[in-house]
């Protein structure tokens, strides 16, 4: 019996662990982490090097019809991408373009 329980308890985890996605995006320098989590809410976490910055417990929209977002919250897609692009800057301060370097991750839900 007592071997029994520890099963059960092991498989629930490992069920747990497995329905929660993980998603992560750094700047690029790698200075700053953001770690989104996808799991019956939606949460986020910002950090600096291992300083932890931000952290959302949980990010939910209520549309009209009263459904949540995180009502059965599936990501269908995501779209990693990193970019650069050259700015030109009407007035110039220092110069007269800025390089606007960044990474991007899109999340689309079912």
């Amino acid at each position: 019996m007592k071997y029994l329980l520890i099963t059960c308890f092991i498989i629930s985890l490992a069920v747990s662990a497995f329905s929660q996605q993980l998603f992560i995006v750094f700047s690029p320098d790698s200075s700053l982490r953001l770690e989104i989590k996808v799991a019956d809410k939606l949460s986020y976490s910002l950090y600096a090097r291992s300083a932890l910055l931000v952290h959302s417990p949980s990010i939910d929209l209520q549309l009209k019809s009263g459904a949540k977002l995180s009502d059965r919250l599936t990501i269908a897609e995501q779209q990693y991408r990193k970019n650069s692009e050259i700015i030109s800057v009407p007035i110039p301060y220092k110069s007269k373009t800025i390089t606007n370097r960044y990474n991007q991750l899109s999340l689309f839900l079912k």
